[in-house]
C-alpha cells in the first residue's frame, strides 16, 4: 500500500505527464497547420479540425493548471526540444515524407495560447 506522500508523488507525475502529452499533441496539430510540405489543398481541408484539436488541447491544459497549480513551474520550465521530438515522431506516423526543422519553431506562448500563458504567470 502506498504511503500519503507516495501517493501525492505519483498524482503528480501522472499530471505532469497529461500535461505534456497536451502540450505535445497541440504542437504537433500547430505543425501541420504551418507545415509547408504537407499540401495546401490538405491543409486547407484539415485546418478546422487541426485548429479545433489545438483548441481543446489548450482548454484541457488549462483546466488542468487550474485544478492543479504545482504544474505551473513544470509547465513553465519545460524542454520544448523535447516536446518537438516528440510531436515529430507523431507526426511522422501520419505523413513519414516530412522533413521538419529539428529546433521547435514556436514558444510556449505559441503553442498554449494566451489563456494558459495568463494562468502560468500568476
Amino acid at each position: 500500500m502506498l504511503k500519503f506522500d507516495e501517493h501525492l508523488a505519483e498524482m503528480s507525475r501522472s499530471d505532469q505527464h497529461e500535461a505534456e502529452s497536451r502540450l505535445i499533441r497541440a504542437l504537433e496539430h500547430l505543425l501541420k497547420m504551418r507545415c509547408e510540405q504537407i499540401p495546401e489543398a490538405v491543409r486547407e481541408r484539415n485546418a478546422r479540425g487541426w485548429q479545433g484539436t489545438i483548441d481543446e488541447q489548450r482548454r484541457r491544459l488549462l483546466r488542468l493548471i487550474q485544478m492543479h497549480g504545482s504544474l505551473k513551474p513544470h509547465l513553465r520550465n519545460m524542454d520544448l526540444s523535447k516536446a518537438h521530438r516528440e510531436a515529430l515522431k507523431a507526426l511522422h506516423v501520419e505523413w513519414p515524407s516530412v522533413d521538419l526543422p529539428g529546433n521547435c519553431p514556436f514558444t510556449l506562448e505559441e503553442i498554449v495560447g494566451e489563456e494558459v500563458m495568463k494562468e502560468l504567470r500568476e
